[in-house]
Order: C-alpha cells, then structure tokens, then sequence
C-alpha cells in the first residue's frame, strides 16, 4: 500500500472512530429509477456544484435515471460561489440543485432561499444519518438540506519529531500544551501548530468540543451566543499559546501556512478527514512522517466537533423539487453515486460520507491501521441547530487539479523550463538598467576639460569622487530636493489619500455601477504623462482656459503660473494622473478582505464609516505600504509636469527637481560627469527612501 493510501486510510479509520458512537438507521440505500413526468419527455434539473467528482456523478445518475436529466455545472468554490448562488436565487434562474456548506444553511434558510425539504427528504434524513449530523440540516423544526459528508477534527502529528523531543501524543489540552513546551524548548524555531486566524470554522469546532453552542433557534428566532464559558476558556486557551510563542501566528489557509507545515516547522494540525487529502500534495518531503490521532479534550473524555462539511440543497425556486429530491436521495445514499465520484479523483479520497452504506463504499473495510491506543471512539458531544461560520472549500472538495509528474529528473527539467522563461526578462533588466547604472558610474568619475578658451577641443579626465563633491555643493542640486520633499508633502498625502477613499466609496455596499466608476478613475493614467500635462498646461493659460475664465468671473484672482502657486499646478497634474490607478490597486485589495470579518463587523454593531476605518484599512496595510513606497520614489524622479509647467512659470528654474538639474546639466550643460554623479546621488536618495518607507510601514503592519 502507497503511502498516500496509508495517509487518507488512517484519517479515515480516525474519522470513523470518531462517529462511533453515532446512532445510524438500517435502511437500505435507494436507487430506484425516477418515473416519467408523464408527457413522455424526461425532466431536467440543473445541478450546480464545486465539489469534485461531481459531474461524473450526474452522468453516472444519467445512465441509469432515464426520466430525470441532470444538466451539470462548475461554479466557484467558497464565498464566489455562494454569492453567485445568491445572485441567482434573487433573479430568478437559481439551479435545481446545488451543494452548500453546512455553515450556510442557516443563513440561506433565514433569508428564505431555500426550498423546505421536509416533505420530500425529512424521512429520508432521519433514517439514513446520525442524530448529530440530522442537526445540521434540521433547522427551525424544518429540513432544508440533505447530509453529504461528515467532518470530525483529529490531531495530525509529525511521528519523527514527537520521537526526537521525547513526547507522547497528547490526549488532553493540557498535554498537548505540556508537548508544545517540551518541542519549543528543544528548537525555539518550531512551534506546536499554525493558529494565526483565517478561518473562524476551526476556531467554532473546537468550541462546538468544549460545549459551546454559537447559533441556535428560540421561539422562532434565530439565537447567537459566541460569549459564553466554553468559547472563553478555548480562545483564552490558544491566546496563551500564541502569546508564549508555542503556536504560529502564521493565518491559515495561506502560503505561510503551507511552508510551515511542508518545512517541518509545526509538529501538529489540527485539521478533519478531508485535510489529509491535501498531504501528498502540499507536504510531499514529509511523505510517512505523519500520524493521526483522536483530539485533545479538556477533561479525557472522548469528544470532538465539527470542521466542514458539505451538503445538497433545492434553491428557491425550482419546479422540480420532486425529481430533485430523488436525485439527491440517491448522490447521497447508494453506493454507485459514490464509486462514480471517486472515478474521477487523481488522488485517494479522504472524503468521510455521513451515510453508513455509501461510507463503506468509498472505503472498503481493512485491517485496523491505528494503534492500539489511538482505536478510541470520539463521539459529538452533543448536537447543535447550526453549524460553525462558512469556511472555505476544502482540497479534497475542490476539482481536481492535473497533478505532474514527479521525481527529481521531472523537478530539474521545471527548473530549467522556468530558468528559460526567465531570460529574455533577465536580458533585457541587463541591457536597460544594469548596463546603464554602470556605465553611469562610469562617466561619473571622468569629467571634461577644454583648453585654448574652448576652442582646442576637450580632454576627458580622471576626476575621482570631484564630481559628486560638486554635486553637494551644489545650491541648485540641494534646492531642488528642497522642493520635491515640499512637493511629497502636498502631493503623497493628497493623492493616497484619495484614491483610498475612491477606493472604499466603490467598494461600500451603497455603491452602484462599480465598473463604471473604476473606469472613470482610472481613465486619466492612460493619458501619457507628457500629453496630461499639456492638457492641463492649457487649461492653466489664461486667455485660453475655460476655468481661469470662470475663475476670473467670480472674482478669484489665481495664477497658476505664479511663484507661489505653481507647485500647486504640478501637484494637481500628478494627482489627476496617479489617483485612479492607485485606486484600482488598493480596491483589488479590499476584494481580498474575507466577507466573514465584515459579516462579523456588521454583526457587532459596527457602521459603514467605522468598518472602513478600522476593519478594511487595517487589513490592506500591505498593499498601502507598497503603494507608498512606489509613490515616494517615484515622486523624487519627478520631471514632465513641472518641466513643462517651467515653461509658462518664469519663477521655477531649470533646475526645479533633481531630475530637471541632471537634465540641464547633461544636455544644455553638456557636464555628463555631473549628471552622471547626481543621477547616482538620487538613486541612493531613492534607496535610503525606499528604506525607511519600508521599516515604518513593517512597523505599522505589525501593529
């Protein structure tokens, strides 16, 4: 047996261990054939899903349903496909069928998007799954959904680091925090596992294990309670570990949390059934080093919780809720819906069916694989009416990716395939800005030197570090910088200030006719720099402008041109420029924000104004960092808007910026050693910039 196999059996066999004690109907699988509607033509259902294997099933269901045509369709896993789901529902074209989460269905059958299943299904559900797993679809004395897969938490551990360290897996909390010590102690680098947030599903199982209820249903209203005991002492329980730094703050569901885990930095995780799966995949180097065990719990009683979970829904709306309930009977009961999923899968399932008969289908019975003392049944410690927050889909759930071919020949041939898509950019990087800078520095050492009054020719001579010695003691090179730093002060602030709050008005839930709005903004950075600011040079021109027209209509005495108003000039055409486009950037990434963290800030009371400010902005640091630093060094290397300004404004010298001194000095000056050392001057101003922007926005991140 692979070792592959080996990982997704143990998972399994710890999966099944933990429903142990699970009560199950003995009803038969179904799978009879649906009838005819009656007119001769059979019914067709639309059936949208992300779940792999999928449409191989509705094919499978095709064969042998000759009344009942299932039309399939891929849609997005995680919050993209449920909103498109939404969408749907509200305009009227929602599919027949579709596979939900189980941490949706409160939601979806709240706001009355859902068909009631009772009638059609309500029978079948309390027959053929556990009482525990019935909760999680009968809400509100109703059944909304019919069960797929069953997702208990177990412990994945790292056997050949727990043996180095001399640690036993942990069957208590307690213990387990006693095994992080004991690990971290022997190599501060490691820690226990990754909890750095990310997905609040994990968070709400381990206290769903602890006997939290978050979400419930009195007098038929919904009931949320996330405050109480048990979910204090299991967050309380995870801030101490992060605090001591025994546990991660790497986010989950990201590439950190990947490297860590395939890195061996983390002796644990905390994952379901379906996250062994992914092993092979993401942890190929650790291939056999893991092992499975029953959760911690708090007091050596054997429990767990939930984490996940799919199950199949009838979207409001349909006209065949009869044909899709029969369809759904059977995807989630009779074993050959099951063995047409797992045709397609490239990789082993890890996939936990809620249903006894399709669960021995998927995994045949084998030899017991755990030890001894790990073969513990770990029931539900109780049932809820709602399951835990919406989660992302899982690897096991998402269509199946091609995987390549390994081995190290196949890895080396990759290497050389990316090493030779890299060259023409690496090449051409040489040729334009390598080259260059050397040759800059080059010329910055030599100067030229005329004798017979300048009409016997010049000499080119070595002049060592002189020129960059005139260069600072320059008046006019020192100047300049004077005014770009006034420059930055007017401009960097103005111009990231509004494209974050274009940025946040598009993205605010009141905004209408978002792709207009984005196209607008970004509209003037087409606009090349030198034909934007001869727009503008234009309409700053009085005689020929319509807003100095208006201006001087009402009285306002304003000179584009003059000494005191002529950096505002420059200001405004850099603005009008870079505003759109950094709002396209900082807008792309308030769409990365998890909706769930706005659900929650909504949920908290929270206003529209407040959540930008303290829930969006703060979790686009990253992306107003890097926008500040791009702004900052490009801001010093300014040069069209005020050069061409310069030429209506008699008060702003040649030499305004650095940029337009290096300029005069190479091409009217004719002093390419000067230029030379000044243009070396900026590019280091540039870098010490770039430095300080970055350790001030490393330190606001961190905050």
């Amino acid at each position: 047996m692979s070792c592959t196999h080996r990982t997704t059996r143990l998972a399994l066999v710890a999966s099944a261990a933990s429903l142990a004690l699970l009560t199950t109907a003995c009803g038969g699988g179904s799978g009879s054939d649906a009838s005819d509607p009656g007119d001769g033509k059979p019914v067709t259902l639309t059936f949208w899903s992300a779940t792999a294997g999928a449409k191989e099933t509705a094919e499978a269901f095709n064969k042998t349903h000759p009344g009942i045509k299932v039309k399939f369709s891929l849609v997005p896993a995680g919050p993209e496909g449920v909103t498109k789901l939404s969408n749907a529902v509200k305009g009227g074209n929602a599919p027949d069928i579709a596979t939900m989460d189980y941490s949706a269905l409160p939601e979806y059958a709240s706001e009355g998007n859902l068909e009631d299943l009772t009638p059609s299904s309500g029978e079948l559900v309390k027959k053929e799954f556990p009482e525990a797993v019935q909760s999680l679809v009968n809400l509100g004395g109703s059944t909304w959904a019919v069960p797929f897969d069953v997702t208990p938490i177990q412990l994945y551990y790292r056997k050949d680091l727990f043996k180095k360290y001399g640690v036993e897996v942990p069957t208590t909390w307690a213990e387990y925090r006693k095994a992080a010590e004991k690990i971290h102690q022997g190599d501060p680098d490691l820690t226990i596992t990754n909890f750095g947030g990310g997905d609040p599903a994990l968070l709400s199982g381990l206290a769903w294990q602890a006997g939290a209820q978050w979400y419930g249903t009195k007098d038929d209203a919904w009931k949320v309670n996330i405050d109480e005991p048990a979910s204090q002492k299991v967050a309380a329980y995870w801030d101490g570990l992060l605090k001591d730094g025994l546990a991660s703050k790497t986010p989950l569901w990201g590439e950190g949390e990947t490297k860590e885990r395939a890195t061996g930095k983390v002796a644990t995780i905390i994952g379901a059934a379906w996250s062994a799966g992914n092993f092979p995949v993401s942890y190929p180097d650790s291939k056999g080093k893991w092992g499975i065990a029953p959760l911690p719990t708090w007091d050596g009683t054997p429990s767990t919780g939930m984490y996940g979970g799919t199950s199949y829904i009838v979207p409001k709306g349909s006209k065949h809720t009869e044909a899709a309930a029969e369809f759904i009977k059977w995807v989630t009961t009779d074993p050959k819906a099951m063995t047409a999923r797992l045709s397609s899968l490239k990789t082993p399932s890890s996939a936990l069916p809620a249903n006894e008969g399709m669960r021995a289908a998927a995994h045949p019975p084998s030899p017991p694989i755990l030890p001894k003392e790990h073969q513990v049944a770990a029931p539900l410690t109780r049932p809820v009416t709602a399951p835990p927050p919406r989660r992302a889909a899982p690897p096991s759930e998402r269509p199946a990716a091609p995987k390549s071919p390994g081995g190290p020949g196949a890895r080396r041939g990759q290497r050389r395939a990316v090493a030779l898509f890299m060259v023409p950019f690496f090449a051409l990087f040489t040729a334009v800005t390598v080259l260059p800078m050397f040759y800059a520095a080059w010329m910055s050492l030599f100067r030229e030197e005329s004798s017979g009054l300048g009409f016997g020719g010049t000499e080119r001579v070595f002049a060592g570090f002189g020129n960059f010695t005139e260069a600072l003691g320059n008046e006019a090179f020192l100047r300049s910088f004077g005014h770009i730093a006034f420059y930055c002060v007017l401009y960097i602030p103005a111009m990231v200030g509004g494209a974050l709050i274009l940025a946040l008005l598009v993205d605010s839930a009141m905004a209408r006719a978002r792709r207009f709005f984005q196209i607008a903004y970004f509209l003037p950075h087409a606009v090349p720099g030198l034909i934007a600011s001869l727009i503008w040079l234009y309409l700053y021109t009085p005689g020929l402008s319509p807003v100095t027209d208006v201006l001087d209509a009402l009285g306002a005495n304003w000179n584009f041109f003059g000494q005191d108003e002529a950096i505002y000039s420059v200001v405004n055409i850099s603005a009008w420029q870079w505003t759109g486009y950094n709002m396209i950037i900082f807008y792309a990434g308030l769409q990365a924000v998890p909706r769930e963290v706005l659900e929650a800030a909504t949920v908290d009371g929270s206003g529209a104004l407040r959540t930008a400010l303290q829930v969006k902005v703060p979790m686009i640091r990253p992306t107003v960092v890097l926008t500040l630093l791009f702004t900052c060094v490009g801001a010093i290397q300014l040069f069209d808007a005020p050069k061409l300004v310069q030429l209506r404004a008699n008060t702003m010298g040649e030499d305004w910026s650095p940029t337009m001194f290096i300029y005069t000095a190479a091409f009217k000056g004719h002093d390419y050693g000067l230029a030379a050392a000044s243009s070396l001057i900026l590019a280091l101003v540039a870098g010490l910039l770039s430095f300080v922007v970055t350790k001030l926005g490393n330190r606001w991140k961190a905050s």
